[in-house]
């Protein structure tokens, strides 16, 4: 439930079809056009993409145009046939979120609708005339006053500051507010003729989650919620709207009675009663709605933060930085996602009852301090025992309640180490370890859950007491000003019963205490994600045309934090379509030597250098794309097809085949009963080890990237297996540089060039064969 970005009665139809998400061009695409038609497209392209982020994003307009221009320059001028994927990549570099879909008119409303900003593209009309059939008669429609078509021009569909929804044509670049969703409709229904539209969709709301800057103090839990729940703002007021009517007619009940005690003591009169009854259901049917209204609303909320977390955290943790992240375990590091599923309970539950709560003690209040003054000071006092129970006695709740939410996790991670290392914990002494390190942080969580509740346990107790007290001090203060009769009989059952409301909300509010404070540790964890550095995007720079990579390091060392340098300074050139190995012992640097290389980390001193440019000059996505980098265990739960292209749309069904037989699966991979659609664990069974690692360099092999990094996987091969393997690797018409990080002396020797590791001197040697 959001803020309609139509005017009322304008909102767009409901559609059963479904987004899709596709890397191949919907309907008919269109290519070419002279030079001036070239420039005209990337000089309002890169207009589109200005005008997107400036509202969002603070940055610099040159730096938006030059990548967009740049992305446009490594595409070879594919406009507009590529549009989408010129758009998207340059969006990503500059670190926004955008999504591919292929969705139907009535979807693109909607998306726009629920806050979405669309970049769309329109190929004109002269272009979906010659796409169609030739024999046909189509003459091109206009959709502009005095005009005889549309030219191919970019439409951006986004918002302003009030969420009202813009349309822009960059052929007229001027904004026009959306005042009917009809005629939106029929304008883009125009641009297709198979009622598909491809178009570049952002989410706004998934980029609210900041991450806290590294070199400030972390965020308060509290502001993290506030934070977490900003994007949701309209569906929460309009549940506290929701609530305050609840609210309201849960007065229905004691002013019902308070005129029912009135009617009997003046006589007996049953049609009162029977009207008073009626009138009362009516207010309880009607309050019963609007709760089922408010359940439905909070339902949308939960499925949005589910939603919302998970996009976050897809989205930042193949992003995570190598160097700053050392010394965390990232599996065990994402437990705390199941962490969203307390968020989106006690987020609920607060929603529901908690706001509820509030609203029916804030109006019964008013309506007591109304009866007589002294219960408006009775009033006062109850506020005063509030404040007093949530600042005084709730001091340190959150404190405790995040040490005791660590110290699950500790307790889970434990486990996880036990069943990981099945062999080790076998033995007799591995038992003994497994208990007495479980006994220990059990102690340790039941410590933490002790502190925690004495501070909910204090809350609970006043709680209660105020609860009897106030309904005793009630009764005797209402009683005493009936009998001085400045309260009626009736005043002062009402006031009984809407204090009776009061305090029993009081009461409950113990529960919601529990629950608040484990959100404010649900969502510390969630911080923990969050908080994770990302890597630098990098520059600006594209890695050139599809060449084997030089590489060149000018005195490069690397050295980590308190830490010696992991080698002597080191200078070598390594040519295109050569071969290197760097060869030392386990520790020597091997594997952050090619660290340095991938630009997953920055040398201390020295330069690296890739086709004459630093990794951190070149814009990583693209740098990624043209290198591939093996590692031991770096294989995820799905098919074999999926673990070898990794829904990379170049990689063809044919590739995957021949890189299997390359590396000597294709056997193997087809005797299974589901071929290459056999599913695998994250441990890669039902493959063996070597298998695993094999399929591994298939991947690389598939990729066909122009510099392949393998860090110590033939060492793990057999001799035959390691020959086999470095026969492919080494052949002339793979059209990549290689470098291989080894501990075999032999592997070393086939190669054109190696380095020695660990150095005390330069070193650059040419292998003799």
């Amino acid at each position: 439930m959001s803020n309609s970005a139509f005017p009322s009665g304008s909102e767009p139809d409901n559609d059963s079809g479904s987004f899709s998400r596709d890397s191949t061009p919907s309907g008919n695409s269109f290519s070419g056009g002279g030079l001036a038609f070239q420039r005209r497209l990337a000089s309002e392209g890169a207009l589109t993409l200005e005008l997107l982020v400036r509202e969002r994003v603070k940055m610099e307009r040159t730096t938006v145009q030059r990548m967009f221009h740049q992305t446009l320059e490594r595409h070879e001028g594919a406009l507009p046939a590529d549009w989408w994927q010129i758009f998207t990549e340059s969006a990503s570099a500059l670190q926004l979120r955008p999504a591919v879909l292929d969705c139907s008119v009535d979807q693109v409303l909607r998306l726009i609708n629920d806050g979405a900003d669309v970049v769309l593209f329109d190929i004109g009309d002269e272009a979906r005339a010659r796409s169609l059939d030739k024999a046909s008669s189509v003459r091109p429609t206009s959709d502009r006053d005095g005009e005889e078509g549309s030219i191919a021009q970019w439409i951006l569909l986004s918002h302003d500051a009030k969420g009202r929804a813009l349309f822009w044509e960059s052929s007229r670049n001027e904004y026009k507010t959306i005042n009917s969703a009809r005629r939106l409709r029929s304008r883009l229904s125009q641009m297709t003729e198979d009622e598909r539209i491809r178009c570049v969709a952002f989410d706004w709301r998934e980029v609210s989650i900041q991450a806290t800057n590294s070199s400030g103090p972390p965020m308060k839990p509290i502001a993290r919620v506030v934070q977490l729940l900003r994007p949701e703002w309209s569906d929460i007021w309009l549940v506290i709207v929701f609530a305050f009517v609840v609210g309201l007619f849960s007065l229905a009940t004691p002013i019902a009675v308070e005129s029912l005690v009135n009617t009997v003591a003046f006589g007996n009169y049953l049609q009162p009663v029977l009207v008073l009854s009626l009138i009362l259901l009516l207010f309880l049917s009607l309050s019963a709605a609007i709760m089922t209204l408010e359940t439905y609303v909070v339902e949308i909320i939960q499925q949005r933060l589910f939603a919302r977390i998970a996009g976050d955290l897809a989205h930042r943790l193949p992003r995570v930085a190598t160097e700053e992240n050392e010394g965390k375990y990232l599996p065990e590091l994402t437990n705390r996602f199941f962490d969203v599923v307390s968020v989106q309970k006690i987020s609920a539950s607060l929603l529901l009852d908690g706001v509820t709560l509030i609203m029916s003690m804030s109006i019964g209040m008013v309506v007591l301090g109304f009866y007589h003054p002294f219960l408006l000071g009775f009033d006062a006092l109850l506020l005063s025992a509030i404040v007093f129970l949530i600042v005084v006695l709730g001091r340190g709740a959150v404190k405790t309640a995040v040490k005791e939410s660590k110290s699950k996790y500790y307790m889970a991670a434990w486990l996880e180490d036990v069943a990981r290392c099945q062999s080790t914990f076998h033995t007799a002494s591995g038992k003994r370890l497994a208990a007495s390190r479980s006994d220990r942080l059990v102690h340790d969580y039941l410590i933490n859950r002790k502190k925690h509740f004495r501070v909910l346990l204090r809350q609970v107790i006043f709680a209660l007491s105020l609860q009897a007290i106030a309904s005793t001090v009630l009764l005797g203060l209402g009683g005493y000003l009936v009998v001085i009769r400045e309260l009626t009989l009736g005043q002062l059952v009402a006031a009984e019963l809407i204090v009776a409301v009061i305090v029993g909300a009081f009461a409950k509010m113990g529960k919601h205490f529990e629950s608040f404070y484990d959100l404010l540790a649900s969502v510390d964890k969630l911080g923990a994600l969050f908080d994770l550095p990302l890597a630098s995007q990098g520059g600006t720079l594209h890695c050139g045309s599809d060449e084997p990579m030089k590489i060149e390091l000018d005195r490069v060392t690397y050295s980590r934090k308190g830490k010696k340098p992991a080698f002597a300074p080191l200078t070598a050139t390594l040519p295109p379509a050569s071969s290197t190995a760097i060869i030392g012992p386990a520790g020597s640097g091997k594997s952050t030597l090619l660290d340095l290389i991938y630009g997953s980390r920055r040398p201390t001193a020295g330069i690296v250098e890739i086709n004459g440019s630093q990794p951190s000059e070149l814009q990583s996505d693209d740098f990624w794309n043209h290198v591939e980098i093996v590692r031991d265990g770096e294989v995820f739960a799905s098919t074999i097809d999926e673990n070898i292209h990794v829904q990379r749309t170049y990689v063809s069904g044919l590739e995957v085949e021949n890189a299997l037989k390359a590396v000597g699966l294709d056997k193997t991979i087809n005797s299974l009963p589901e071929g290459v659609q056999t599913h695998l664990t994250s441990s890669g069974a039902p493959l063996a080890s070597n298998q695993v690692r094999l399929l591994l360099l298939a991947r690389a092999i598939a990729e066909r990237p122009n510099l392949l990094l393998i860090d110590g996987v033939l060492d793990s091969l057999s001799d035959d297996e390691a020959e086999s393997i470095l026969e492919y690797l080494l052949r002339d018409d793979h059209g990549w540089t290689l470098v291989i990080a080894t501990g075999r002396r032999w592997i070393a020797e086939r190669c054109d060039h190696s380095i020695q590791l660990p150095l005390s001197t330069v070193a650059q040697t040419l292998a003799t064969n």
